[in-house]
């Protein structure tokens, strides 16, 4: 029985980190295009003849960003999809008028001149605490190294590591040394969740990769070197470990499904970040992307937004813009991403795995101090956990 269980720990150990180093291209995914449904359409009142109005945006009180545009008879006014000064700290979320009366990028406004001030929420993470590169091939394919690398220092701490938590020449172990010692030349396809991990782990202290006296004084003075990748794609492999003890979601339209996306903008709400792995298709089979979820907030009618720092496009997250968001309708039956806001385009998330503790990856961290009965133990829990959660699912059928 032990042989049995110790085979399919195994096995669920070796998938994950198979999994876990896909990342998709959004762009190659069948989207679905249409209107955001958080837009409420006010109709413009009827303009008496030549009528003319103006509308102003202004940001926040301590900057001195101001836009007026004039409009004329017959013309349909559209609110700004964004506006404000970008901070690198504070997200957009909509534009207020002197009656409190909200409008969200894109809604129509009322024939009237007004002046609108944009709302906006402070964010988890600064510019600074992530990484300024991207996870692409232009970073992952160069001269000094190439994919999967990781240093012999990096590799061997993860070798003791694997043994120190499950076992010396136990089936586990034996499984994970084998694939660990193929894993540089695995062909690369993505390090979402090592640059992901390591933004998370750094903002929670349980590592440090800053360097002050080489002018590393922040995330995202860090570049692509060799050394910076390693530590990347460390974290990419620790997936093995930390991804079983995780909180899942295995199919959109279930009672779980929606129960989790309760939790997870339950978690972001209370200022917790979340590391966020989602996939377009069937969890194992389809390709799946990890982001780190950063800021929530609920529209007017209900929809509830997550924030997230996406390695694939870190640029929108160092400019200020923090466009990539998440979406969940009012009744949690969904969770969609959009990834192109001038066009409403948008991918529908089929199944997803989080987590908001940062704990469950101490036993393999680079250092090898963790204690091995601590992974253990958020397993346990988290086993428990998720059962508790099916068992509520199942009685709300």
């Amino acid at each position: 029985m032990k042989k049995t269980a110790s085979k399919i720990l195994s096995f669920l150990m070796v998938l994950t980190v198979l999994s876990s180093a896909f990342c998709f291209n959004l762009s190659a995914l069948d989207v679905v295009l249409k209107p955001s449904d958080s837009v409420v359409i006010i109709p413009p009142k009827d303009p008496p003849s030549g009528k003319v109005v103006t509308i102003t945006y202004e940001c926040c009180e301590n900057c001195s960003y101001k836009k007026t545009f004039t409009y004329t008879e017959g013309k349909e006014i559209k609110a700004e999809v964004r506006g404000g000064c970008l901070d690198g700290k504070n997200a957009f979320v909509c534009w207020v008028d002197e009656k409190g009366n909200r409008y969200y990028g894109g809604d129509t406004l009322p024939f009237e001149s007004v002046t609108l001030k944009a709302e906006k929420i402070p964010l988890l993470l600064s510019g600074d605490e992530v990484l300024s590169f991207s996870n692409s091939d232009e970073y992952y394919h160069t001269e000094e190294f190439d994919g999967y690398y990781m240093n012999e220092a990096d590799y061997k701490a993860m070798q003791r590591n694997i043994t120190r938590v499950f076992g010396f020449g136990t089936f586990p172990t034996t499984g994970l040394l084998v694939a660990l010692s193929t894993y540089k030349n695995w062909e690369w396809v993505g390090s979402c969740y090592g640059m992901s991990s390591l933004a998370f782990l750094q903002h929670y202290g349980v590592i440090d990769v800053l360097e002050p006296e080489k002018g590393v004084d922040s995330l995202s003075d860090l570049t692509n070197s060799a050394d910076v990748a390693s530590k990347i794609n460390y974290y990419q492999w620790s997936a093995a470990g930390s991804f079983l003890c995780e909180n899942f979601a295995l199919k959109k339209g279930t009672q779980l499904y929606s129960r989790q996306i309760e939790k997870l903008y339950e978690t972001v709400s209370e200022g917790n970040v979340v590391l966020f792995t989602f996939y377009s298709g069937d969890i194992f089979v389809s390709s799946g992307h990890t982001v780190l979820l950063v800021g929530a907030y609920t529209e007017d009618d209900g929809t509830r937004v997550l924030i997230s720092y996406d390695p694939n496009n870190p640029e929108d997250y160092q400019s200020g813009k923090f466009e990539q968001r998440f979406y969940i309708d009012p009744e949690c039956t969904y969770i969609k991403k959009v990834y192109n806001a001038e066009q409403w385009a948008y991918l529908y998330v089929n199944a997803f795995n989080w987590t908001d503790d940062y704990r469950h990856f101490e036993p393999f961290n680079m250092d090898c101090k963790g204690s091995a009965s601590q992974w253990y133990s958020h397993f346990a829990k988290q086993l428990i956990k998720n059962a508790g959660l099916f068992l509520e699912s199942l009685l709300k059928k």
